[in-house]
């Protein structure tokens, strides 16, 4: 018996073969696509920060 790993699961479960990581299929779906997006989402605001302060040094006209 093992707790799922999911975020906000409290769910428990019977390992059916070795590799199960999660209660269900779509649970594991679910934690993987949010952590994709979280990633992705990261990366994206780190980009627009970095080039919003390049404009704002470069000065008025962007020189």
């Amino acid at each position: 018996m093992r707790a799922c790993p999911a975020p906000r699961r409290f769910r428990h479960f019977v390992k059916d073969h070795a590799r199960q990581e999660w209660c269900t299929p779509s649970c594991g779906n679910r934690a993987r696509v949010a952590r994709h997006h979280e990633r992705h989402h990261e990366r994206h605001h780190e980009r627009h920060h970095e080039r919003h302060h390049e404009r704002h040094r470069e000065g008025p006209g962007g020189t």
